[in-house]
């Protein structure tokens, strides 16, 4: 009897395809698992600008909140948001010096329809007037909402001011 040892081509074959399919759902899983925990930190960044911009709010004795001139600046945006941790104005991947906040050009209120739209980088910010117009003074700003983009899902979030 001839008996020979080791693995025929077709074994290993099938082998390595069935490595190679694990292996890249591994890692698609990875990337989106990824992609999630950038989204999460977006989510928390901007919680705590809102939160910030409350209680800069309260503190305020006009009641408004910061306008475009507040935050169009990167020295105007260490001096409002003095305590916030930096990391929280920049989206994930985003370097010092350099900020997220970008601010809003037009008063449509819907996720869709600001400008700009928000990016994977970037956090719009609109500031407004109880009318619902752009603030061009810091004493009228009366609500705002801040707009940013989920990498996971491509979504435009919208969270809105608790004050208004």
């Amino acid at each position: 009897m001839n008996r020979h040892t080791g693995f025929t081509i077709v074994e290993l074959v099938i082998t390595l395809a069935i490595m190679t399919i694990l292996i890249v759902l591994s890692v698609v899983e990875l990337s989106d698992s990824l992609a999630q925990a950038r989204d999460e930190e977006r989510n928390s960044d901007v919680e705590n600008i809102i939160m910030f911009q409350e209680n800069a709010y309260n503190r305020s004795t006009d009641r408004s909140y910061f306008h475009n001139a507040t935050v169009s600046t990167p020295a105007l945006i260490e001096s409002t948001y003095t305590n916030i941790d930096r990391d929280n104005l920049r989206a994930p991947g985003v370097v010092s010096p350099n900020y997220s906040l970008v601010i809003a050009t037009n008063t449509t209120q819907t996720a869709t329809g600001v400008l700009p739209q928000p990016t994977a980088t970037t956090y719009v910010y609109q500031p407004l007037e109880a009318d619902g117009t752009i603030c061009d003074d810091a004493a009228s700003c009366r609500k705002f909402n801040i707009y940013y983009r989920e990498e996971s899902t491509s979504t435009t979030i919208m969270r809105t001011s608790r004050s208004q």
